[in-house]
């Protein structure tokens, strides 16, 4: 499962500007704002902190999170999507999109376990022109979406209108790999996902798995990978009989 990172500027609902000197550091932490809409059946706990270092044109900023993500409904959760927003309120942010399915997998979030939302990420540093935010940190977190195991589901996202869709398309994805392994092994597999990635039609999230597939490929060997499409498929075959057969239907 991925979660899709994407670093950008981000500017406090009233930020405060002012000349960066030489050099300043500081220390914040921010307790997690969780802004899902009521009745959410995941909740999210958590704790961030931020270290800035200032010079007068550049601010590194590092930051960490320690969290988690609870199912607190009486239901199996197979899906969900969910938003972050993190800012040491000096400088940029960082933003998730959680873009998660269990239908190909084992384990499901069921009731009462959790998600970990804990991060460390590396220093970024960015160019401040010799001014810098002042702002209080933040941490803000949103539950847009979310599918049970029943078929039936909370909110409303992206995420619900491209499921279906993406989930036959991973199937498709993981059916032509074993028609290529069975024609040409590990090479043709590998030929099959690179003519799927160079077309460039594809959501997101299916190059990632296109990706992922293609770095197991290259190191655990095709056969090891040929097994685990099997497991994928034969699990997904299961969850078909809980979701409802409609996502594998025709579109």
């Amino acid at each position: 499962m991925k979660v899709y990172l994407l670093l950008l500027g981000f500017l406090l609902s009233h930020p405060i500007i002012v000349a960066a000197a030489p050099f300043q550091t500081f220390d914040s932490k921010a307790q997690l704002n969780d802004r899902s809409a009521a009745g959410s059946p995941l909740r999210a706990t958590g704790l961030a902190s931020f270290h800035d270092v200032i010079s007068a044109n550049t601010i590194s900023l590092k930051c960490s999170l320690q969290g988690s993500l609870t199912n607190v409904s009486s239901k199996t959760v197979v899906a969900f999507e969910a938003t972050l927003d993190i800012s040491s309120g000096r400088a940029a942010c960082f933003h998730f999109d959680y873009r998660i399915d269990y239908i190909f997998t084992e384990n499901m979030l069921t009731p009462g376990t959790k998600y970990d939302l804990t991060e460390d990420w590396n220093p970024v540093e960015l160019e401040n022109h010799g001014k810098m935010l002042v702002g209080e940190p933040q941490f803000n977190f949103n539950v847009t979406f979310v599918e049970f195991s029943d078929g039936s589901s909370f909110g409303k996202s992206r995420l619900s209108g491209d499921l279906s869709h993406e989930r036959k398309t991973k199937m498709q994805s993981m059916n032509s790999l074993l028609k290529a392994f069975d024609d040409g092994g590990g090479p043709a597999m590998i030929r099959t996902i690179d003519d799927r990635l160079a077309q460039d039609t594809d959501t997101q999230s299916v190059l990632i798995f296109l990706f992922d597939i293609k770095g197991q490929i290259e190191e655990k060997g095709a056969e090891a990978v040929v097994e685990d499409i099997h497991k994928r498929l034969a699990i997904v075959e299961e969850r078909s009989n809980l979701l409802g057969s409609s996502f594998l239907s025709p579109d």
